[in-house]
């Protein structure tokens, strides 16, 4: 977990590198990784807390080595490289050998999502060591929206029309990546929860707008220091139910 929470840090100040030089397409992408780490992190998180070694919450800012943009895209590549070709296979057949169901199923979802994102740079770098500008414009002209699954981690450019091509998960935990909520622009997500089913907790930072379109429901919140399990964790009293129903 501790990998995936240090390359996510890393893709994030990436992208504000990215963004600081005028490159919203490259901060985009960056981005977009970044919460993908995320999704391996919490899962690899998951398998440490059933066995019982999951550490204690600390956030540690990343002070690794920024670049410029055409430099951190070389870095990106050649860790999404080694991440493919050696630490996720080793990573595999040690935990093959102890059987652990969810931690092969979880490591296998990182290693298909890293392959995305491998590909993606791949394109990028093919042509930026002599024409990088004029990539770098392209890729700002062009650049739609991506999605992240909140199962496994797999970035795409569109929500797929059934289940999410690596995990199988349904269509509708992707999720859209929020690039930029300054420079008064406003971001919105629609999602559809069939009767009984529940969206995965997460987290939104401060200032955002939930809205009930249609139907009825209610959502659980806690603050952030509750940990993500509060009721287990003895914070039972910091959860508060809120009802909603259609606006």
């Amino acid at each position: 977990r501790a990998v995936e929470t240090r390359v996510s840090q890393q893709y994030f100040a990436f992208g504000r590198k990215a963004l600081a030089e005028g490159y919203k397409g490259v901060a985009y992408l960056f981005t977009a990784f970044a919460s993908s780490e995320q999704v391996h992190a919490a899962n690899f998180g998951k398998v440490l807390a059933q066995l019982g070694a999951l550490p204690p919450r600390t956030h540690v800012p990343y002070a690794g080595p920024v670049g410029t943009t055409r430099e951190n895209l070389i870095a990106a590549a050649k860790g999404e490289a080694e991440s493919i070709e050696d630490m996720y296979p080793r990573m595999l057949e040690r935990i093959r050998a102890e059987g652990h169901p969810d931690a092969m199923r979880y490591v296998e979802f990182a290693w298909a999502s890293e392959r995305q994102h491998h590909d993606r740079i791949r394109q990028i770098r093919r042509y930026s060591p002599t024409m990088f500008e004029l990539v770098a414009k392209h890729i700002d002209a062009k650049t739609g929206s991506y999605f992240v699954c909140q199962a496994c981690g797999s970035t795409l450019v569109a929500v797929p029309a059934a289940s999410c091509p690596v995990c199988r998960a349904p269509a509708a935990g992707y999720r859209r990546v929020e690039p930029n909520m300054g420079g008064n622009r406003f971001y919105l997500w629609i999602g559809q929860h069939e009767t009984g089913r529940y969206s995965k907790a997460h987290k939104h930072e401060s200032a955002a707008v939930l809205v009930c379109v249609k139907g009825k429901g209610y959502t659980y919140s806690w603050p952030e220091r509750a940990g993500e399990t509060p009721w287990k964790d003895g914070f039972a009293d910091q959860v508060r139910r809120v009802d909603y129903e259609q606006f």
